[in-house]
């Protein structure tokens, strides 16, 4: 009996794999949108610090709110790095 070379198993989601342009099309466009959202932030911080400097109560409250909304926000992206720390390091899944 002919013994077949080993394969080795794939896992097509991974990142380095080539995929799809549906596929490789998602996984950049996430940190798109985490980009986005990190100038969100960004803005709401200087809003807080403009609305501390001119004494406006309301400001600053409605600055937080934005803050705290946009990092709630990004919270989904975490997984996103544990995928991308875990190639790096050479683990997959």
């Amino acid at each position: 009996m002919e013994k077949k070379p080993a394969t080795r198993l794939r896992n097509k989601n991974h990142p380095h794999d080539p995929a799809s342009e549906k596929t490789a099309g998602k996984n950049t466009e996430w940190k798109f949108e985490l980009l986005a959202l990190s100038g969100f932030s960004l803005s709401g911080l200087f809003f807080i610090v403009s609305s501390i400097r001119n004494g406006d109560v309301l400001s600053l409250i409605g600055s937080v709110v934005w803050v705290v909304s946009c990092l709630f926000w990004m919270l989904p992206y975490k997984k996103h790095f544990s995928k991308e720390s875990a190639c790096r390091s050479g683990k997959r899944n």
